[in-house]
């Protein structure tokens, strides 16, 4: 479950979208607009933090206290034993966007806004469009000392005694906020801030499943959360699970020129609406070699400005090819097996989201036409899955890379 995997438009990441209006914006802005879009989680910290080069390693965080860890894969094109993942040296790439070549900080929220500020100062106010993936808060999450100092103080956190853990995700939590904020100054300074989209997000509900310290429900016990603090609220399941827990998050975008108000939509919107959204703002069609192919993107406009509808749609999910998997419809939730069900649920369950957000009643055998109508929608979303892998993709050994994602 990645947002901005290689089939964008298939993968589904929910959110709870809060739409932010905006002021006035200093600089020249074309008027053509730029667009952003912020992840958490999923770039592990030792993946370009000092894997590659080895006389770094006595300066910086080596994975979680110095312990080698999020490292997968073979050996990278920069040779000498090199781990790769998504960063090796290549000092010919432009602003160090697409490598490492220097020691970065133990806050790497800061080796990301600092290539950020470079590439826009490179811009001389073009129109641009990023992706900006950070780490926070994917384990091993890791507080600098004084992050840490600073929540443990009540300065930062809620005054508490936190666990080691804790104090870790609550800091890094607290670093994606500083960094979020200067990605914001940032936008102002080159003024880009007005006409920019931005979206704030991530992939998926909170690491650490509750198989073996938590009820039957899928739902932790408290002593759970001193080792994994990440917190889904109300819903049922955590990261990797079908269940509302493991891909509803949180979603903010901002777009000041455009969007007249503060406002707070309830409307299901998923990862895969950022290409659509972007090709209705351009008013641009997909080529016409690909102009059949399924598309389950659309785009968010008619939220942001309040003209014209948002359609209900469809939406489904798997997990492990496909052991796991579940459909959406409205108000009708579809779930078949999920990472915290226990004992086994592959008989299938049946919630109403508005009335059950935390899908703790099963409705399958209350509603049987409705029950049977979504997993007939399931499999003939899932048909069409199977088609873009095999016929409906320009990716030379995707099927490879599906399946290291589904790993990661």
């Amino acid at each position: 479950m990645v947002a901005g995997s290689l089939l964008w438009r298939r993968v589904a990441g929910c959110c709870l979208l809060l739409v932010a209006a905006g002021g006035c914006s200093v600089g020249a802005e074309s008027n053509l607009p730029s667009f952003l879009f912020v992840l958490g989680d999923d770039i592990g910290w030792a993946d370009f933090g000092c894997n590659c080069r080895q006389e770094w390693s006595k300066d910086c965080l080596y994975g979680h206290y110095e312990g080698t860890n999020h490292c997968q894969g073979g050996e990278g094109p920069g040779g000498n034993n090199c781990c790769f993942n998504y960063w090796w040296p290549n000092a010919s790439a432009a602003h160090a966007v697409s490598n490492y070549s220097q020691p970065i900080p133990q806050d790497d929220s800061l080796y990301l806004t600092d290539s950020f500020y470079h590439f826009l100062a490179g811009r001389d106010g073009a129109p641009f469009l990023a992706q900006i993936s950070f780490h926070n808060c994917h384990i091993p999450y890791i507080g600098t000392p004084e992050a840490r100092a600073d929540c443990a103080a009540g300065r930062t956190c809620r005054p508490g005694n936190y666990s080691d853990a804790q104090l870790d995700f609550y800091a890094c939590l607290n670093e994606l906020d500083a960094a979020v904020g200067r990605l914001l100054t940032d936008l102002e300074t080159f003024g880009y801030r007005n006409n920019t989209m931005m979206w704030v997000t991530t992939d998926n509900g909170p690491e650490g499943n509750c198989e073996g310290s938590g009820d039957a429900a899928g739902r932790c016990e408290p002593e759970h959360f001193l080792t994994y603090p990440g917190s889904a609220g109300p819903l049922r399941g955590r990261k990797r699970d079908i269940f509302e827990g493991g891909h509803r998050v949180p979603g903010i975008v901002s777009w000041p020129a455009v969007v007249p108000r503060n406002m707070v939509s309830w409307d299901t919107v998923v990862t895969m609406d950022f290409m659509a959204t972007i090709m209705d703002v351009l008013d641009v069609q997909r080529p016409a070699s690909q102009a059949q192919w399924a598309f389950d993107g659309q785009s968010i406009m008619p939220i942001l400005t309040g003209e014209g509808d948002f359609d209900l749609r469809g939406i489904g999910w798997m997990y492990q090819n496909p052991s796991q998997h579940g459909y959406r419809y409205g108000r009708w939730k579809f779930v078949n097996n999920s990472q915290g069900c226990k004992p086994s649920c592959t008989q299938g369950f049946l919630y109403d989201l508005e009335t059950d957000m935390g899908e703790t009643t099963d409705l399958s055998s209350v509603y049987p036409d409705v029950f049977s109508a979504i997993v007939a929608n399931y499999t003939a979303w899932f048909e069409s899955v199977m088609v873009s892998r095999t016929e409906e993709n320009d990716c030379h050994g995707f099927d490879d890379a599906l399946q290291q994602l589904s790993r990661d």
